[in-house]
């Protein structure tokens, strides 16, 4: 038994690194537009979309592992659906974004050039902080819906209006079951750091798909 424990790791790590070289080794697939709607579509029936950081992160996820996703066929998809994307972050986010890259837990937005803009309430119009975004913008994206979380964040500093940036740290969806859904945002260091509640806009229900035509 105890010459079984060892033996069963070995294998399963061995498993695992012959996962990673083959998903290494896999090139990336680009989505085309009609897959990235249909991703749209299907999260906005789900209570994924509620918000647009839910919605856009959802789609993220169902997209696949090793996936290229570009950045105006992501924005036409959720026109079409009716979704304006533009509470704060997201909006900064996905606004100047040429491509979207998903390899496993780990995402990369490369942005037309580096961006400094206000956060700003899709609600009110009134500023909530700014943004800074570097060329390419790197994190991990970890959970799902309430429980999404994206960390270990690099080319991105933020702050409130004002005031001076820092890196940003993680954001993830605070448990708001009724009301306004709120982002948290932490920015700052490792033993000097704040975090910040963005309110977000709850979406409009999803259009509903016109009716087939009638057979003679």
């Amino acid at each position: 038994m105890r010459r079984a424990l060892p033996t069963a790791l070995a294998s399963l790590v061995l498993a695992l690194a012959t996962a990673g070289a083959a998903l290494a080794g896999t090139p990336p697939r680009t989505l085309t537009g009609d897959e990235i709607t249909r991703l749209v579509r299907d999260r906005m029936g789900r209570d994924g979309g509620r918000n647009a950081f839910e919605l856009v992160t959802g789609v993220l996820q169902d997209a696949g592992d090793n996936v290229d996703i570009p950045g105006d066929a992501l924005r036409q998809a959720l026109q079409a659906g009716g979704i304006a994307v533009d509470d704060g972050i997201v909006a900064a986010l996905l606004g100047n974004a040429t491509s979207i890259h998903r390899r496993g837990d780990r995402l990369s937005l490369v942005n037309a050039a580096p961006m400094t803009q206000a956060i700003r309430d899709a609600a009110t119009g009134g500023e909530q902080g700014r943004i800074s975004l570097d060329r390419e913008v790197r994190m991990r994206m970890r959970g799902r819906g309430q429980g999404l979380r994206l960390d270990d964040v690099s080319g991105i500093k933020v702050g409130k209006a004002g005031g001076d940036l820092y890196p940003l740290r993680w954001i993830r969806m605070k448990d708001a079951p009724a009301g306004r859904p709120v982002m948290q945002v932490n920015a700052g260091y490792a033993l000097l750091n704040d975090t910040v509640e963005f309110p977000l806009r709850v979406l409009d229900p999803p259009r509903a798909s016109p009716p087939a035509p009638a057979q003679a």
